[in-house]
């Protein structure tokens, strides 16, 4: 009875570890793509810097509210949306998320991982 169990349990992990190589290939081929293939990266028609995007117009719950024009400063109260803001370069000039000259932060208050 013992050798039964230890044939069926052998024949298991191999069924299963084929199993996984079989869709870890999978996986890895249709990461794949052909090289003459091309990206586009231009970068999207509409950015907040052009003139014709101005005024815009929010809807809110208590009614509409009106920006004139783009924000000139802004100050990331949120850590999480701080890096985003840097990588769009917004004209972000501090965060609430540090205080400047720190180990974790450079002289401007930003994580040294984002300055």
């Amino acid at each position: 009875m013992s050798l039964f169990f230890h044939s069926v349990t052998l024949i298991s992990r191999r069924l299963t570890l084929s199993a996984l190589l079989a869709l870890f290939t999978i996986f890895l081929l249709s990461g794949c793509k052909p090289a003459d293939e091309t990206v586009d990266v231009s970068p999207p028609a509409a950015t907040s810097k052009n003139s014709e995007l101005w005024p815009r117009i929010v809807r809110t719950a208590k009614g509409d509210i009106q920006i004139s024009h783009p924000p000139r400063r802004i100050v990331s109260t949120s850590i999480t949306m701080t890096g985003t803001l840097l990588a769009i370069n917004a004209p972000l000039v501090g965060t609430g998320a540090t205080v400047p000259n720190t180990t974790v932060a450079d002289d401007q208050g930003f994580f040294t991982q984002w300055s």
